[in-house]
């Protein structure tokens, strides 16, 4: 857990997760907390980051190769013009090969996560619901998306594929909240609280609040 209100999780070498307190209260349900702490998990299960570094070290061999191509055009009578594009096309296309990774990674600890949520007993459709409320709540203003959103870019495809692959799972018929979650949820809530929040008048599900402390 990490003493950070910005909304945020994520995977680390060696198999640790962090996420932030504001994650948990941005979730408006366990389900959707977990659907976080599972994609993050699946990260790790399918060594995406080890992956990522691999990956990495083949596209840095291949942009410098691509760029002394380049360099070789120019010393061949192309011209400096040659040169800038040549490089330009290399950055261009190791970027490219760096996005199109990512994309794949994250679908993958979707469909690999959404599998651990429904085996765990909580409601699969956790996930999607989560990354389409903080989709709705932020929008597409740069300024105001978190951290999050800009790590896991959510997409209408994105979350139309993910709400298809839980509506395949199996859930629990009937799916509550544990008391944990609600009391850490409230407890986070209260004590990161502005000094002149009226509390009781800002609860959360029905459940309220007599003091701050």
């Amino acid at each position: 857990m990490v003493r950070d209100g910005a909304i945020n999780a994520f995977a680390l070498p060696g198999g640790f997760i962090g996420v932030n307190y504001g994650t948990i209260l941005a979730s408006n349900s366990e389900s959707q907390l977990a659907g976080v702490l599972a994609h993050e998990t699946a990260h790790v299960v399918q060594r995406h980051i080890a992956r990522a570094i691999q990956a990495q070290s083949r596209q840095s061999i291949t942009t410098a190769a691509a760029v002394l191509a380049a360099i070789l055009i120019g010393a061949a009578g192309g011209g400096s013009g040659a040169v800038e594009g040549g490089i330009a096309a290399a950055q261009g296309m190791a970027a490219q090969q760096q996005i199109n990774f990512t994309r794949d990674n994250e679908f993958e600890a979707d469909r690999v996560g959404m599998g651990f949520l429904a085996h765990a007993g909580f409601d699969p459709r956790g996930m999607p619901d989560f990354f389409e409320t903080l989709n709705r709540r932020y929008g597409y203003a740069e300024s105001r998306v978190p951290k999050m959103l800009l790590d896991h870019p959510v997409t209408s495809e994105r979350i139309a594929e993910a709400r298809s692959r839980a509506a395949q799972l199996d859930r629990p018929k009937k799916i509550t909240d544990s008391t944990g979650y609600s009391l850490v949820r409230e407890r986070l809530r209260v004590l990161t609280a502005e000094q002149d929040t009226d509390i009781r008048a800002t609860t959360h599900g029905g459940s309220r609040c007599a003091t701050r402390r």
